[in-house]
């Protein structure tokens, strides 16, 4: 965070021990950042900047930040998230796995679009769906018919 943050652009390095990584929390992981409960996050990240975003934020992050990883073993923790309380949480894990796709990613999308009742997460899994179903298919579904 510290090395993108447009805030930080001009901010001089410091030696200061309260300005530098916390071992307990660096490298962060994305996997393990979606798998935290909310009590878990608020003691772990209490007084942080990865505070900041909230419980949803960073996990919503976090599932962007595995699918823009390519690693498709993320897809099983994707899929489990995908039935998460939050509507944002929901629509990026939607659009994660249908960027990065596969025969599992397109049943839980499939899946979840059948019982989803919020709008906007409606329309990133109807995206995500028509981005990682093959061109013949989604001709087919046009139409009514399923592949």
């Amino acid at each position: 965070c510290q090395d993108v943050c447009p805030w930080n652009r001009k901010s001089p390095a410091t030696t200061n021990a309260d300005f530098q990584p916390r071992a307990d929390l660096t490298p962060a992981d994305a996997l393990d950042i979606l798998r935290l409960s909310a009590t878990d996050f608020r003691l772990r990240y209490r007084g942080t900047p990865l505070e900041r975003p909230g419980y949803n934020g960073l996990r919503r992050n976090a599932a962007i930040v595995l699918c823009n990883s390519g690693n498709s073993a993320a897809v099983p923790v994707l899929i489990a998230v995908l039935a998460d309380p939050s509507p944002i949480v929901r629509g990026a894990v939607a659009w994660a796995l249908g960027q990065l796709g596969g025969p599992a990613a397109v049943t839980a999308l499939q899946d979840r679009r059948g019982i989803e009742d919020n709008p906007d997460v409606i329309e990133e899994l109807d995206a995500a769906l028509r981005h990682c179903s093959p061109p013949e298919a989604q001709g087919l579904q046009s139409l009514g018919v399923a592949p």
